[in-house]
């Protein structure tokens, strides 16, 4: 998402910066970075966490620099390098709002990161903050031999689980540490979310969604973040030497609800399993709502039955929508041809399959392309 952010800066200002993407702690380190400063490169923008070396040496150096990770610590003479943090305390204060609007829990609990860093305190402090005394508040402080590997201590957790008097709204660090918050519940034997909700930060879809359960987590605006570290990299690129960095704010987008925080009656879970299967097979071209029916082990008339009282759709509206969106978010974040894109997204047909995005979003996905990734 930030990436996408900064390719939209880059589109919208008509910039043609020559980008050299690095995509992992272990690509980027010194040597790699002193021989890219070799070969000239003018700034760097870099969300990539635990860097305090190479940010130093950029310092060091003068070089245009933007920090999206809050994990860095800048040097005093860091003149030319911006930092661009997430709101901390915005997240903490969404937590807070959602599991207090539920009206329901004895008690509220924050996990930290294993390194108990500033960015997770300041979570931690907003929340409790923001629950404000209603219910009582604990927070779970991992002690481990190892904090860098950022694993928290499964027995020493689940200890502290089933202390806490249920029902229990905890919101976690990051999405990372929830999964394995997740975890220790089932080895536990304690139900999400009946007896413990868990709620996530960063909202990384590909560990949220294949959670057990399905993990709900808050999500920075991270592609507007990607956007404002294009623009201040843009100013202090033109800038030159005659200005300096600044610390700018990442706020919240919103909040995304799954099941490790909503409690589900049997019909309801019924749905919910039914849209669980259809996001991981809409792409499948045979898939047709008897073989939603079959999975679910019901039949198809008390699943469509279901899904009408609770969804307001059909099975088949719903897979629609679904390849639908998919469709919509592949021609907005890649530049695959679009025969390629309808075929992926699960249609044989693919005149018919531009018929149906054509009548469903007013546009066709060429215009629909043009028109997200412009604007």
């Amino acid at each position: 998402m930030r990436l996408a952010g900064i390719f939209r800066y880059l589109s919208n200002n008509d910039r043609l910066w020559n980008l050299q993407l690095v995509v992992s702690r272990l690509e980027f380190n010194k040597v790699t970075l002193e021989e890219a400063l070799h070969g000239g490169i003018d700034g760097c923008i870099i969300a990539i966490p635990f860097c305090n070396d190479e940010i130093n040496l950029l310092a060091a150096i003068d070089l245009p620099v933007v920090v999206m990770t809050n994990t860095a610590t800048l040097s005093t003479h860091a003149r030319r390098i911006s930092r661009l943090v997430v709101d901390n305390e915005a997240i903490g204060r969404t937590a807070a709002k959602y599991f207090l609007s539920r009206g329901q829990f004895r008690s509220f609990a924050y996990i930290s990161d294993t390194l108990q860093s500033q960015w997770s305190v300041e979570r931690e402090r907003a929340f409790e903050a923001a629950v404000d005394g209603r219910a009582h508040f604990s927070t779970f402080k991992p002690r481990t031999e190892y904090p860098e590997k950022r694993m928290l201590p499964e027995v020493e957790l689940g200890d502290w689980l089933k202390s806490l008097p249920y029902p229990t709204a905890i919101l976690v660090a990051n999405d990372r540490y929830a999964i394995q918050v997740l975890s220790v519940c089932r080895t536990c034997s304690l139900k999400v979310p009946e007896q413990i909700s868990v709620l996530g930060v960063d909202n990384d879809e590909l560990l949220a969604e294949n959670a057990v359960p399905t993990l709900s987590s808050i999500e920075p605006d991270f592609n507007e973040a990607g956007y404002r570290a294009a623009a201040e990299m843009d100013r202090l690129l033109k800038a030159r030497k005659t200005t300096v960095g600044r610390e700018l704010i990442c706020g919240v987008k919103r909040l995304v609800e799954r099941h490790s925080t909503m409690y589900l009656t049997p019909s309801a879970q019924l749905v919910a399993n039914a849209l669980k299967f259809i996001q991981q097979r809409a792409t499948d071209a045979n898939i047709t709502p008897n073989d939603i029916a079959r999975h679910l082990k019901v039949s198809r008339s008390l699943i469509e039955l279901r899904m009408h009282e609770i969804h307001g759709k059909s099975i088949t509206q719903t897979l629609r929508e679904h390849r639908i969106s998919l469709v919509k978010r592949q021609l907005e974040n890649t530049d695959h041809p679009i025969t390629r894109i309808l075929t992926d997204c699960g249609y044989k047909n693919i005149r018919a399959a531009e018929n149906l995005f054509r009548k469903t979003t007013g546009l066709t996905p060429r215009d629909w392309r043009k028109q997200h990734t412009s604007s």
